[in-house]
């Protein structure tokens, strides 16, 4: 522990490493890209999907005639080329017991450029037409096919046991109970953390609607996909696509939280890696640590890596001359299974001129009035700012004008 002479600061790696948590798992594997989408109200409609390697269609509607329930989503076609159906909801009367009129689907067709460049987007429904809503979104770097798949009827959210490297499609179909629907800018997805609403809108007046959502998968397992509504006349869906590249041996990688410092004090990595080969027996893991800006050629900054080729590697930044606030340095680890490209992440070093103008930015700057100097410790140098001051009187020696 590093312990500053008295009672303004205690200011510890660890404590601020706390105060400036910022984890950023990384993966060498190719991430599947959200290249765009559009929605619509009522009938056909064109998307271009020809940059994208999968079509996503989402189809809500409700019949809306008494409760009849007999709405539903029969085919999607792409320029007259049928979609995959990858999960669905059938309407069910709310008198008995269901969730009411509402239908929706999540369609897909793997290779869209290859049927057509730009095409329209048509779907055949029963019930009321007039009543369905449409979003198409187009996805890069997907496998082909659908991964896990899952519905709830009668729920604002929806469990489903995830993969690492894919992303979920999911929706709320909204308008069961009649016209009731609600979606954008009252309805948004509200799990998982960093899921993204992209559409919500109704048919008619509030007849019928949905929010549709992405989520991208970092980690495999058992997961909530929600929306931020307590009713009940909807049905939520999600439809996860795995990522083409992605390779299950590869190592997750987190180079460790953003640190504060200031120079010339060593600052020790401490990542979180995990060695996730399958092999028996598994891949050595090798380390390398490297610094941006790492000091080369600059006169004011002097960066020392030790041990740069293990996991817990240590760093001194030395500022050469103040500058009066941070200097950020950027650390990269790169961890390599043997045969595989490497994986990396990174995290931060903000490195201040001094341990003061360090407490202070952590946010652990404890007032001292003993403190007459400020360098956040008292001392003996305190009676010479003393002496500057003492004896002087500071009292009137006569009126003055209010």
């Amino acid at each position: 522990m590093i312990t500053q002479n008295r009672i303004k600061t205690v200011l510890t790696l660890a404590a601020v490493a706390m105060a400036t948590l910022a984890f950023t798992a990384s993966s060498a594997n190719a991430a599947i890209t959200f290249d765009g989408s559009f929605s619509w109200a009522v009938g056909s409609n064109t998307f271009d999907a020809s940059g994208s390697d999968k079509l996503v269609v989402v189809v809500t509607g409700e019949h809306n005639f008494n409760q009849s329930a007999n709405g539903q989503i029969y085919d999607v076609t792409y320029d007259g080329q049928s979609l995959i159906k990858a999960v669905d909801v059938d309407p069910k009367k709310i008198t008995e017991g269901g969730h009411g009129d509402t239908a929706t689907d999540i369609w897909y067709l793997d290779d869209p450029a290859s049927f057509h460049i730009s095409g329209t987007i048509a779907a055949s429904v029963s019930g009321n037409g007039n009543n369905y809503v449409y979003t198409a979104i187009g996805l890069s770097g997907t496998a082909e096919g659908v991964g896990p798949t899952a519905a709830a009827p009668g729920a604002f959210s929806v469990d489903l046991t995830t993969t690492a490297g894919s992303m979920v499609i999911f929706n709320i179909g909204m308008g069961g109970g009649g016209n009731t629907a609600s979606p954008l800018p009252g309805v948004t997805a509200n799990s998982p953390a960093g899921a993204v609403t992209i559409a919500g809108l109704e048919a008619g007046s509030n007849w019928a609607g949905h929010a549709v959502a992405y989520a991208d998968i970092s980690s495999p397992g058992l997961q909530t996909f929600s929306f931020d509504t307590t009713k009940t006349d909807v049905a939520t869906i999600a439809a996860a696509f795995e990522d083409a590249y992605f390779d299950a041996n590869l190592p997750s990688v987190d180079a460790g939280a953003n640190m504060i410092t200031w120079s010339g004090q060593t600052v020790t990595m401490d990542p979180n890696v995990v060695n996730n080969d399958t092999n028996e027996p598994q891949g050595d893991l090798t380390y390398f640590w490297t610094a941006e800006p790492d000091g080369i050629g600059d006169p004011n900054l002097d960066v020392a890596i030790a041990d740069a080729d293990t996991e817990n590697a240590s760093v001194t930044i030395t500022k050469t001359a103040p500058t009066g606030d941070a200097t950020v340095v950027t650390m990269t680890l790169a961890v390599t299974l043997p045969g595989k490209d490497p994986v990396k992440d990174t995290m931060t070093i903000d490195v201040y001129d001094d341990s003061c103008l360090a407490a202070e930015a952590a946010g652990m700057l404890v007032i001292d009035p003993t403190d007459l100097d400020g360098n956040c410790i008292t001392n003996f140098e305190e009676c010479a700012v003393m002496a500057t001051t003492w004896f002087y009187d500071y009292t009137l020696t006569g009126p003055v004008a209010k």
